[in-house]
């Protein structure tokens, strides 16, 4: 067992040398997860202690070397002749976990129990570390007259009017939902469905969106829509002491040919 570890570490040294690290590089890597390997000895036997490691110490070392995952990206970015895509980096270091901890448990179980651990630890780490996407249109915007338009993460939407909406988008289709009251004359009150078809497009740089009504349906009745396209823009870019014309010129190379 002793000797193969010699061998594996002798193995990493080469792999590492052989994806274009130079040798004190791949030397103080190997070091890391062999500390008794040198190039001076590492075709001779060496004596290794046969403790062995529990469960704490597989987590323990386990973060340790993550976190030298994290200091080595680190200098890898400063030495941009010979970066390696993180993929390559992570399979080195799992490889190097799998020789130096599950090597030491001859039992299955014990192995089975150690390989649970390093699953759940990483499975953790990456759902952690995975960035959250947001859809683009998720935010405050402005239009023209100041009115602003919030779309919220959990696709409720708040045009400051007195009714409760929801938004979807598929593709560049805005669809807005939205029920509310309104008054009669004879102070009774009557619940309406107002639904809204909108095409989108976004400018290059997602600050703003050129909107034109396709449909509005009130209880399931066509109202008359707007003939013009209308431009909204992000709250942070928008300035109240700005002219909103001066984004309508900016973004006018950008409008889309069915405005």
């Amino acid at each position: 067992m002793f000797g193969d570890l010699m061998s594996d570490s002798k193995n990493y040294y080469d792999d590492l040398i052989s994806q274009g690290y130079s040798e004190s590089q791949a030397l103080e890597f190997t070091k890391q997860y062999f500390p008794k390997f040198t190039l001076e000895n590492s075709n001779e036997d060496q004596n290794i202690d046969s403790g062995k490691i529990d469960a704490e110490s597989v987590v323990a070392a386990l973060i340790d070397v993550l976190n030298l995952k994290d200091q080595n990206n680190k200098k890898n970015r400063e030495r941009t002749s010979q970066q390696e895509s993180k993929f390559k980096i992570m399979l080195s270091y799992f490889e190097a976990f799998i020789h130096i901890i599950l090597e030491p448990f001859s039992d299955k179980k014990n192995r089975l129990i150690a390989l649970g651990l390093i699953s759940l630890i990483l499975l953790s780490i990456i759902a952690f570390n995975i960035p959250k996407t947001q859809e683009p249109l998720i935010g405050t915007w402005v239009k023209s007259d100041g009115q602003e338009l919030i779309f919220n993460e959990d696709n409720s939407y708040d045009d400051g009017m007195m009714y409760i909406s929801i938004w979807s988008l598929n593709g560049n289709s805005l669809m807005l939902n939205s029920t509310g009251e309104w008054t009669l004359e004879n102070g009774n009150s009557e619940s309406y469905n107002l639904t809204q078809m909108i095409r989108i497009s976004f400018t290059d740089d997602e600050e703003g969106i050129w909107i034109k009504w396709d449909k509005i349906l009130l209880n399931s009745q066509n109202e008359d829509v707007p003939i013009n396209c209308s431009l909204i823009i992000k709250e942070s870019l928008f300035n109240n002491n700005d002219d909103f014309s001066y984004y309508l010129e900016e973004y006018e190379d950008e409008k889309p040919t069915w405005c």
